[in-house]
């Protein structure tokens, strides 16, 4: 019991010192929820003429990141021309496609790492053959650089691609064994939204990992522009069926993994990728720190209708996510399950909170 004690309240200490929620996906992990999901991993492949995205809901916000990811273009080898269709639905060849590391803001605002090859051998690798990046704000390049072959696999080989952020520095490396940096530049007041992968006309990325890691208070991850009033306001106005006032109804708890932090009032609120539970009132651990407005969970759709991946986040805002589903029966019963601490909660549909 002590050794456990001890745990627990290492893990606690750790959080409270680093300030950081981790995130990894990878093929045994899995990537869910990323769009492009398969059994055999992630795998993002544009056949059209227009760039696509596959971003998570990422709660960055204004808070320091850090987003690394390892992967391969696949359609990327050299002297090779690879096939899309234009917007008439005739087919165009394009050699070396682009992709990239991008995020949006709640507005639709973009920050993109774009990346592509410059082929400058028709026979072999040569030290010249590289990879340019570019870093963009919507429309406008803020700094780009190259990386030359043998840093990098500037064709199909994996490379690993990290961006990150410290106060209003964004960072770019990039390395097939060693990162180095490449992209350093100023960008004040982005507030992320959404974080994954862009690809443009002909490019297929697969993806072999992704660590995703915030930092700085909790609450700040969480922090919405949503109050009483505007939830108020939204839910009046809303067609979406699922949308309105949901509250604690009964819970099912291994009480040694799990404790309820409060008998919570939530908003369930559509978002970008599924849905958002808005916190409205009902704290009792760590009441001081719980605002109206705060993302309490998660809720991305899953193949199975009416059932959900579930972000959870504790009392002390760490996020739970380890295979924690919710299941929505008849738009007015929520069953949230915790399968790892052998717990349930369920929530019912409330005309106010």
């Amino acid at each position: 019991m002590k050794k456990g004690l001890t745990a627990i309240i290492l893990a606690i200490t750790c959080f409270i010192f680093s300030r950081a929620d981790s995130f990894y996906w990878d093929n045994f992990h899995g990537f869910h929820p990323f769009l492009n999901t398969t059994k055999n991993g992630l795998n993002i492949t544009n056949k059209t003429h227009l760039p696509t995205f596959d971003t998570i809901s990422s709660r960055i916000g204004l808070c320091d990141f850090s987003f690394e990811t390892r992967l391969s273009n696949i359609n990327n080898k050299p002297n090779k021309r690879y096939k899309y269709s234009d917007a008439d639905g005739s087919t165009k060849h394009v050699k070396h496609p682009s992709w990239g590391i991008v995020a949006f803001d709640s507005l639709g605002n973009k920050l993109e790492l774009r990346i592509s090859t410059s082929q400058t051998s028709d026979w072999e690798y040569s030290s010249a053959d590289c990879l340019n990046i570019a870093l963009i704000h919507n429309d406008s390049i803020i700094a780009q650089s190259r990386c030359i072959y043998p840093d990098i696999e500037p064709f199909t080989g994996l490379n690993t691609i990290y961006i990150s952020r410290q106060d209003s520095t964004v960072c770019a490396k990039i390395g097939a064994r060693v990162k180095k940096e490449i992209i350093s530049a100023n960008i004040n007041n982005f507030f992320i939204s959404s974080i994954g992968f862009t690809t443009y006309p002909a490019a297929n990325i697969k993806i072999d990992r992704i660590a995703l890691t915030i930092t700085n208070p909790p609450s700040k991850n969480l922090t919405t522009n949503w109050s009483d009033e505007s939830i108020s306001k939204h839910i009046s106005e809303s067609i979406d069926p699922l949308e309105g006032y949901w509250a604690f109804l009964d819970r099912s708890l291994d009480e040694d993994l799990l404790r309820m932090g409060g008998n919570y009032s939530l908003a369930l609120i559509k978002n970008d990728n599924g849905y958002d539970l808005i916190y409205v009132e009902g704290a009792t651990i760590n009441p001081e720190s719980w605002k109206t407005g705060m993302i309490k969970a998660t809720l991305t759709p899953t193949k199975f209708k009416g059932t959900y991946n579930v972000t959870w986040y504790d009392s002390a805002m760490r996020p739970l996510h380890k295979d924690i589903t919710a299941h929505i029966e008849g738009n007015h019963l929520m069953l949230i399950a915790f399968p790892y601490q052998s717990s349930h909660i369920r929530l019912t549909r409330t005309p106010t909170p």
